[in-house]
């Protein structure tokens, strides 16, 4: 249908723009010049001209040096980074054809009245809704109250993602306004009002919040861990991952969301984790971990003191 394919192309240039506006650059960095060494000029006799010469070049050499050198920041998403978010995109709009089926499979009532399916995916919701938070929470006031940055930091960051992944959420479901499925019973998966959703929590179902805070969070996490602990690492991402990929199966199966929502969700927190961990990281004096992690926790009698270091210009 001509409706449809204009409509798919829409969302395609929309996606495609998105991926490629998260991976824009900062700005130059500025390394300390490099340290003046002294010299002596040293005039020869019978050869002044030729002296003053060479004075003057030194001097030409001394004041290029004292030049602040800028050297430009990389991207912070990188060009696999993008290929990735792209080819999820790319599948997402794949699906958009399929959403009807894939509800119904998901959603078939053997399925619905399985005590099994029901407790894992419940589970799964719960870890994004709560889990995910006390963890990066608890992890960060443990390393804050034993002073140990790596575990602090760990919790913290995965936090700061999951932050990044929602504003960018929030955005786009307004934007795009898509109704969920039970609105229409799941008979309208291409009923779309653009910036509807801004007004209605009915059109907010593209992408899904839910999955996006959870790749977030298991990106977030899996990379901090993997970084500062790689023999943990090799056990806790694939764990991340299915617990992320069981809350999206989640969405769908309480009627929350169509399979592209969550396919879309998926990448948007995937990219948001590894722009905001890039940032972080490759800014060691930026001004998030400034404050965030030179907060101390100190123990005292009946309870805890909680110092927050506000950094001065």
């Amino acid at each position: 249908m001509p409706y449809l394919a204009t409509l798919r192309s829409r969302i395609l240039t929309a996606a495609s723009l998105l991926t490629v506006a998260v991976a824009s650059t900062a700005g130059a960095q500025q390394l300390p010049s490099a340290p003046s060494t002294p010299t002596t000029d040293v005039i020869l006799a019978g050869s002044p001209a030729s002296a003053q010469a060479d004075s003057a070049a030194s001097a030409d050499s001394a004041s290029e040096a004292a030049i602040p050198i800028r050297l430009a920041r990389p991207p912070i998403l990188s060009r696999r980074d993008l290929m990735v978010g792209g080819g999820i995109t790319l599948a997402a709009v794949a699906l958009f054809p399929l959403d009807k089926q894939i509800t119904s499979w998901v959603r078939d009532p053997a399925r619905l009245e399985s005590d099994g399916w029901k407790s894992t995916l419940d589970g799964a919701e719960w870890g994004v809704e709560q889990g995910s938070y006390m963890a990066g929470a608890g992890l960060w006031v443990l390393g804050m109250a034993t002073r140990n940055r790596g575990i602090a930091e760990t919790g913290v960051h995965s936090l700061a993602a999951i932050a990044t992944s929602q504003g960018v959420t929030k955005v786009l479901k307004g934007a795009f306004g898509r109704t969920r499925p039970y609105y229409s019973a799941d008979s309208l998966p291409h009923d779309w009002d653009l910036g509807g959703g801004f007004g209605e929590s009915d059109r907010r179902s593209f992408p899904s919040g839910h999955t996006s805070h959870a790749f977030a969070f298991a990106t977030a996490l899996s990379h901090e861990i993997s970084d500062k602990w790689p023999r943990a690492g090799k056990i806790a991402t694939p764990l991340l991952y299915t617990g992320a990929t069981a809350a999206a199966v989640a969405r769908v199966y309480n009627d929350k969301h169509w399979a592209s929502d969550v396919t879309v969700g998926a990448a948007v927190g995937i990219l948001s984790a590894r722009a905001t961990l890039a940032y972080l990281h490759g800014r060691p004096n930026n001004l998030f971990d400034r404050i965030a992690l030179h907060t101390r926790i100190v123990p005292r009698a009946g309870g805890a003191t909680l110092a927050v270091t506000l950094p001065t210009p």
